[in-house]
């Protein structure tokens, strides 16, 4: 007899939609940083330095979302150097644009 599902999380539903936006996000970006402009190997160990992960270009702590327009692909060290602070106008105006196409 299969055991009952577990009711999926909202965490592990916003895990989900976050690993899968990293890839498309990486293909749109060429896959480089949105920051340094260095490559990014999707490899790399989470942990690692220069492992890919998202970043909202309008920090969740100041409202932003969850949503393709306000993510980036970013070195961890980049990212967690940047902390929860705006980014400049010009990124923000050159994301939105690209997220238009």
């Amino acid at each position: 007899m299969p055991r009952p599902r577990r009711p999926i999380s909202t965490k592990q539903i916003r895990a989900r939609l976050l690993r899968d936006a990293r890839r498309q996000l990486w293909e749109e970006q060429n896959g480089c940083c949105w920051w340094c402009g260095k490559e990014i190997d999707l490899y790399l160990d989470p942990n690692h330095p220069l492992a890919a992960t998202i970043d909202h270009l309008i920090p969740v702590s100041v409202g932003g979302k969850d949503v393709l327009s306000n993510l980036v692909v970013a070195h961890r060290v980049c990212n967690e150097a940047r902390g929860n602070r705006m980014p400049p106008a010009s990124a923000l105006k050159v994301r939105m644009r690209a997220a238009e196409h």
